[in-house]
């Protein structure tokens, strides 16, 4: 009986402790964005009051509100769990900038193919997205209609 109680207990640590970090994240975006918790709360059609205990942890922030936000400051959802000090939109920019770099080197790349070996490019791709989402069939599917690219 008393193990199941401190069980409870270090679930409700846990649970107010998530609660925290995603209401400090919440805080810490919509203050980096400049917004007040008015403005915040009434884009999420939620009190004032409401997102307040939110940003306190002192009420849990339901999934739906989670993606409105997500989508509000453009940032995954996952990002309101992670625990930081920063504002999580900063590290987002930063990786949205090696992305553009990255897209960059491989337009770069792609302009010195041939139109065969784009075609093999194209393939390819079509090949790995497949595999990693385990769509097999469509696989036999695209090397079955695609004999044509390997042909001079």
């Amino acid at each position: 009986m008393e193990l199941e109680r401190q069980s409870r207990a270090l679930e409700n640590a846990k649970k107010k402790n998530i609660d925290k970090i995603i209401g400090e994240n919440i805080r810490r975006e919509r203050k980096s964005r400049g917004m007040s918790r008015d403005e915040l709360s009434e884009i999420m059609d939620i009190t004032t009051a409401h997102l307040g205990l939110i940003e306190r942890g002192l009420r849990g922030a339901v999934t739906s509100n989670l993606y409105k936000l997500s989508k509000i400051f453009d940032i995954p959802i996952g990002a309101f769990f992670e625990s930081s000090t920063t504002s999580v939109r900063g590290d987002y920019e930063n990786d949205n900038a090696k992305l553009i770099e990255k897209r960059a080197k491989v337009t770069s790349l792609i302009t010195r193919l041939s139109d065969k070996e784009i075609r093999i490019l194209i393939q390819f791709i079509k090949v790995i997205i497949c595999l990693t989402h385990n769509e097999n069939d469509t696989v036999k599917e695209i090397n079955e209609n695609d004999d044509d690219v390997y042909e001079e």
